[in-house]
């Protein structure tokens, strides 16, 4: 477990969501599923690592990313 140095002012936040399938408890809260939660940089790196969670970056990028697919492939003549 990481020590407290008391200088949280150099602590980066990251927004992440919790990946299908999986729960992470921080904090005395219960997060499921597609549920948000911010956590410092290093917990994000080890909880991505291990395929509990994903930046909400990196899950709005691949949403984009199928969204401009779709509208490619139907020649922009999205009905909804």
């Amino acid at each position: 477990m990481a020590k407290n140095t008391g200088n949280t002012a150099n602590v980066e936040n990251v927004e992440v969501v919790v990946c299908k399938g999986h729960t992470v408890y921080h904090n005395g809260e219960k997060y499921g599923e597609n549920q948000k939660l911010l956590l410092s940089q290093d917990d994000a790196d080890s909880l991505e690592a291990r395929g509990f969670v994903k930046t909400l970056a990196d899950v709005l990028a691949v949403y984009e990313r199928k969204q401009q697919e779709l509208t490619q492939t139907d020649g922009g003549n999205n009905a909804g």
